[in-house]
């Protein structure tokens, strides 16, 4: 035996000083140690499974029993390093992966009796470091994409982006519990290892390795019986988890914002020359009785509820019918949107365009006539043999008509009152505009309207009415959502005009051309077949589509002894506000249609074209309308609504905070991991076979986590069962000794089966 330092090998353990070679370093083990000064000798384990023959055979080829001192433990005065090396009779093979044989007829791992460094090899730091780090990436996803919707609050709403983060929501809602169980469950091993290091409680241990999912600590925390502010603590971080899950869901919304800018609004002029005594008027007037009959044929709905008429033209309310609504400090009178219906001044409304998308605000002048009907009466002027002209309206007066009464006369209208032709400039141009303007300062009397209705069985029935000439401002909103879609148009607000205007009691009657054209043409502008009058019947319910439609005249009508009115006028069942009302519509419906092109400005053939100059002055407006235009451009203020991206701060601290719990869990476990000397240990079934002296397994491979254990030995057949009687049994009753079975883990070939009629340790 050679007794120089660092030679032949003759041991499993040299003393090594001078002759250590470079390449001994990096032999798998070769573990070089630092010894420690200590007080005391670790003690023998007396049931260490080597403790036998097999055990000693292999020592005393080693040169490891006592009557080999020197080679069992050779040691130098300059050094504290000593080696472990690889004991004979063990292969080369590199890796801890290795086989011997000799473990009871099966093959072990190469650890197998080999003490171990419990330092970490530069592959298992590595190793160690690259799981920290994607452990530590785990969370930063999810924080990503918490900061892009923090990033897209306010924005506005694209097609593509908003795809994109639904996606994104709800991957991260299916990834964060499982990502929290990995990433958390991962730190609380990492804290039961290191506590058990330390020293810990059972039940701190307990509650720690079994709070690896929501779950499962909850189970652990009941079934433990203890509640404490561990317990709670557990808990309430593990329920971070579907939390997390559930807040990344309700962080995005949508809301809407709106923009303001100025734009340009062209609208068809109310106040310009009527055609009705022209004769270009029969060049759209067939048109003009077309569209005239189907307005009054318009479902209710459209015709008396409606802000705008059937062709989406803005209709302008009588400013009377807004008496009950209290007038600011500007006289506007403010138009509630919901529960309030205001009485419409025409079945057609006044064509708008230039809007564009978007809420546009602007004011329009307009003017119409509106009916005072303060009395009606009824006379006698039809019997069995003979009928009596009331004489009242005829083509030579009193009141001024282009239709002389007969006995077939269903209706007529006659006007008394100012003639104001003679004052226009040019008598070709019928519009109250165009009147000097020294004619509003002198003051005239109001004129007389009649309307007489024979279609009673033996009567006449005369209303009277007082027109007038209103001349208003109206604030009108339209909304419009795209270029292809059509506006929506109402009145908000309206209040008398400020520009300067004719009289009211001059009216468009004032001008006796043009209300002689109208008792003219009327009569043509709605069909009477088989004694169905559509005019008269709208003037008795408007609201009735059937009652207009199919209502016969009176004059038709069986006599009734019971009602004499039911065979007289049914005006005289009517009441004279809604006749005003109504009789008012009618007029300014033709008025209107007698405008220049009406029906091609209503239907949008021939949509009102902007003027040269936008009318943004209240002189400049009223010198536009003094010259007549067919349209007028006023400003108008756009509000632009965009839906853009809103998040909800609270969800969105509350999944921030559980990303950030699950990030720290992830540094505390990259942290404890090096704290920590022992690989992973708990909750795997070889480290309980590794300490138990029933099981067959391979001692050592304190290197070794549980789970590489667990692969290396997966052969190994173990079972829970009778492990043999205790000795000496166990006394009951009166001191008689029964067999007791003690019930533990062991190899499957020493346990036997339970036997639930035998007591056990």
């Amino acid at each position: 035996m050679d007794d120089t330092l660092g030679g032949q090998r003759d041991g499993a353990i040299n003393r090594t000083m001078d002759t250590v070679r470079e390449t001994d370093h990096d032999e798998l083990f070769m573990d070089v140690i630092e010894i420690e000064p200590a007080g005391i000798q670790s003690p023998v384990q007396d049931t260490s499974p080597h403790s036998n023959s097999h055990s000693r055979g292999l020592s005393e080829s080693q040169n490891l029993l006592p009557n080999s001192p020197r080679n069992f433990f050779q040691y130098s005065t300059t050094t504290k390093e000593f080696r472990f090396d690889r004991p004979i009779g063990e292969p080369e093979s590199a890796g801890i992966g290795g086989i011997r044989g000799g473990f009871g007829g099966r093959e072990s791992p190469v650890w197998s009796g080999v003490p171990q460094t419990l330092r970490r090899g530069r592959k298992e730091r590595w190793r160690s470091v690259v799981v920290d780090i994607l452990t530590i990436a785990v969370p930063l996803p999810f924080g990503a994409l918490a900061g892009a919707l923090i990033y897209v609050d306010g924005e506005r709403i694209g097609d593509d982006k908003k795809n994109i983060l639904e996606q994104c929501i709800k991957g991260a809602a299916t990834l964060f519990p499982l990502c929290f169980s990995l990433v958390v469950g991962r730190a609380m091993m990492k804290v039961a290892a290191w506590k058990l290091e330390k020293g810990a409680s059972l039940g701190l241990l307990e509650r720690l390795v079994g709070s690896r999912t929501v779950g499962g600590t909850i189970v652990t925390q009941a079934r433990l019986r203890s509640v404490g502010i561990v317990s709670l603590g557990l808990v309430l971080l593990w329920l971070l988890s579907p939390l997390g899950s559930q807040s990344v869901l309700r962080i995005l919304s949508t809301s809407t914002e709106s923009s303001s800018s100025d734009s340009e609004v062209a609208y068809s002029n109310s106040r310009q020359a009527s055609q009705a005594s022209s004769p270009t008027f029969n060049a759209w007037f067939s048109a003009f009785a077309a569209m005239f009959s189907s307005a009054i044929l318009t479902p209710d709905e459209a015709k008396n509820n409606s802000s705008m008429d059937i062709w989406g033209n803005v209709r302008i309310p009588l400013f009377s019918s807004l008496s009950n609504i209290g007038a600011d400090e500007n006289g506007w009178r403010r138009i509630p949107e919901t529960g309030y219906t205001p009485v419409y001044a025409s079945l057609f409304g006044i064509s708008i365009s230039k809007l564009p998308i978007g809420n546009t605000t602007f004011n329009i002048e307009s003017t119409y006539m509106e009916l005072s009907c303060s009395n009606i009466t009824s006379q006698l002027v039809r019997g069995p043999n003979f009928f009596i002209n009331p004489g009242l309206i005829s083509t030579t007066g009193p009141f001024n008509s282009n239709q002389n009464i007969s006995a077939t006369t269903t209706w007529a209208m006659g006007y008394v009152g100012e003639e104001v032709t003679s004052l226009l400039p040019n008598s070709s141009i019928k519009a109250l505009d165009s009147l000097p303007s020294d004619t509003a300062s002198k003051a005239y009397l109001p004129g007389l309207f009649i309307y007489q209705d024979f279609t009673g069985r033996q009567n006449v029935t005369s209303v009277y009415c007082v027109p007038s000439q209103a001349y208003v401002e109206s604030t009108v909103r339209c909304d419009k959502s795209s270029s292809t879609a059509p506006a929506t148009c109402a009145v908000i607000a309206q209040r008398l005009s400020l520009l300067p205007h004719m009289p009211s009691t001059l009216t468009s009657f004032s001008m006796l051309s043009t209300f002689l054209s109208l008792t003219s043409l009327l009569p043509f502008t709605t069909p009477s077949a088989n004694n169905i009058d559509l005019m008269q019947n709208y003037l008795i319910d408007p609201f009735s589509n059937a009652y207009i439609q199919s209502t016969p005249t009176v004059s038709q009508s069986p006599i009734s002894s019971s009602s004499p009115n039911e065979n007289e006028s049914r005006l005289l069942t009517t009441s004279l506000e809604d006749i005003s009302h109504r009789l008012s519509q009618i007029i300014n419906t033709f008025l209107e249609g007698s405008l220049p092109n009406a029906p091609s400005y209503l239907k949008h053939d021939t949509p009102p074209s902007p003027t040269f100059i936008t009318a943004n002055t209240s002189s400049l407006l009223s010198a536009q309308i003094s010259a007549l235009p067919a349209t007028l451009t006023v400003p108008g203020k756009l509000t632009t609504t965009i839906t853009i991206f809103s998040i909800s701060w609270v969800w969105t601290s509350l999944f921030l905070f559980s990303t950030l719990f699950m990030f720290l869990s992830a540094l505390l476990a990259a942290v404890l991991s090096r704290q920590t000397l022992t690989r992973d240990y708990l909750s795997f079934v070889s480290s309980l076979c590794r300490e138990s002296q029933y099981v067959s397994f391979p001692p050592g491979g304190v290197g070794v986590d549980g789970l590489e254990r667990s692969r290396l030995c997966q052969d190994i057949r173990i079972k829970l069962g009778d492990l043999g009687d205790v000795e000496g049994g166990c006394e009951v009753g009166t001191g008689v000794a029964v067999k007791v079975g003690r019930l533990g883990i062991g190899s499957e070939e020493m346990v036997i089966g339970l036997d639930k009629r035998k007591l056990y340790l």
